[in-house]
């Protein structure tokens, strides 16, 4: 056990920056940081509403709350390859990685007012309730109303995907938590003055698409300090390099976006608002615990990245790879544990009583952790081209397990079903593929190591 925190504190204090903490160890910090006022605030909200608006107000607010996270167009991939291309900078050189970063501004703006006419459209027409499975003009108006803002402000995403690309995460987290404090701020006012839920819905994807314009704003100053601006530079650029990532990104992010944040709409069809709302606020505790997890594990990617040659083989040694996975994995089990044991207390506190959340389904959220947490590693190692492709076949058929599923399991277990049937499918389509996938790529890079050594 001590062998394996002195290697995993080698890990994740490799490239350290002015502070003397690697991207891993700093993100993982921030995280810490903000995870308390994060979830107080988050709270904060989901007992605001449910005191304002009842156990079902609440229910539509989580439903379309979370609608923008499950479209599958989101980024079209396209941060996924501006990521890359900033981690890999010494190899892409300035001008492409530029271009990399204006073709996706332009694409997504584009996307975005798309989007927008799309939503409204739809409000227009009364789809929303038929969709969400809600029948209620307050849950088209919401929808209608929060769909078109996300639309609008898709382009602030890349912001976050800068920041990543150039090791800084923390600041990434560290905005996303200002982010939550500015949702309950503005909720509180909207709430003090009896404003419909409709527009108080709205209130978290403004605050999302203002923190990723101050992430933008702060990678671009980045960028202009790093590597001066380049004059004369005009040369139109293809989009293939950007599109040889973007395709299977988008693919990826669909399928897991489908997959995950679907769980509301199958149970708003086939099981009770109860279930609903019980859902909802259990996926209110459950994400922040997930996310100490998740953001030092997406502070991985640029590391992976960085460890790519321009050939294409990675310099990452099998055992630190196992040894990363075994950090993660015992990290993903005691959050779990701890999840299990205060989850129900939390939500009793939260709600005020009105929504109950069972011990049962805190144990479901905590496996799905676990699973999530082993894999986060391998998910962020296969990240170039081909491990792109790789992911987007399992991720598809994921999907493909995942929703059948938890609807067969929705029906009989309500609120726990979902839970469990993402978790089933991650570890038959994703979890063990990639492992395998990983140690084989691995191994074949030691190999070639070894033959190397043997010829000296």
């Amino acid at each position: 056990m001590t062998g394996l925190l002195l290697r995993a504190r080698c890990l994740f204090a490799s490239d350290r920056g002015a502070l003397g903490l690697g991207p891993a160890s700093a993100a993982l910090i921030a995280r810490l940081a903000t995870l308390p006022s994060s979830i107080v605030a988050s709270l904060a909200v989901t007992r605001l509403i449910s005191d304002s608006y009842g156990a079902q107000g609440f229910a539509i607010y989580a439903l379309i709350v979370t609608l923008p996270a499950m479209l599958p167009i989101a980024d079209l991939g396209f941060g996924a390859a501006v990521t890359d291309a900033l981690a890999r900078r010494h190899i892409y050189g300035i001008d492409e990685y530029r271009s990399m970063i204006q073709s996706a501004v332009v694409v997504l703006a584009c996307v975005g007012s798309l989007m927008a006419i799309v939503s409204i459209v739809l409000g227009v027409l009364g789809a929303w309730p038929v969709l969400l499975g809600v029948r209620s003009n307050e849950a088209n108006v919401a929808a209608s109303v929060a769909i078109a803002i996300f639309g609008i402000g898709l382009p602030s995403s890349l912001g976050y995907r800068v920041l990543l690309g150039l090791a800084r995460n923390h600041v990434n987290v560290l905005i996303q938590g200002g982010s939550v404090l500015l949702t309950l701020a503005s909720v509180s006012v909207l709430v003090v003055l009896s404003v419909p839920l409709p527009w108080i819905v709205s209130a978290p994807v403004v605050s999302q698409i203002l923190a990723g314009a101050l992430a933008w704003r702060i990678g671009r100053r980045s960028l202009a300090v790093e590597v001066p601006r380049v004059r004369g530079s005009r040369e139109r650029r293809s989009l293939r390099p950007l599109l040889s990532m973007a395709l299977p990104m988008s693919i990826v992010s669909a399928c897991l976006a489908l997959a995950f944040q679907s769980d509301r709409v199958v149970l708003s069809h086939v099981s009770s608002t109860t279930e609903l709302a019980s859902y909802s606020l259990g996926a209110q505790i459950f994400t922040p615990a997930l996310s100490v997890v998740s953001v030092a594990g997406l502070s991985l990617w640029p590391r992976y990245a960085g460890q790519r040659r321009a050939d294409g083989k990675s310099d990452t040694k099998l055992r630190e790879y196992v040894c990363i996975v075994a950090v993660f994995a015992l990290a993903g089990l005691c959050i779990g544990l701890l999840l299990v044991w205060f989850g129900p207390f939390v939500g009793d506190i939260a709600s005020g009583g009105v929504i109950v959340i069972g011990r049962d389904l805190m144990v479901a959220f905590a496996v799905l952790i676990l699973v999530q947490s082993i894999h986060f590693p391998g998910g962020m190692f296969l990240t170039d081209v081909s491990g792109l492709r790789a992911q987007a076949v399992m991720s598809a058929v994921m999907l493909l397990i995942n929703l059948p599923l938890s609807v067969l399991l929705a029906r009989s277990l309500g609120a726990v079903g979902p839970v469990l049937g993402s978790a089933i499918a991650m570890v038959v389509a994703v979890l063990v593929p990639t492992a395998v996938l990983v140690v084989r790529r691995v191994d074949r890079v030691g190999s070639i190591q070894r033959s190397v050594v043997a010829g000296l």
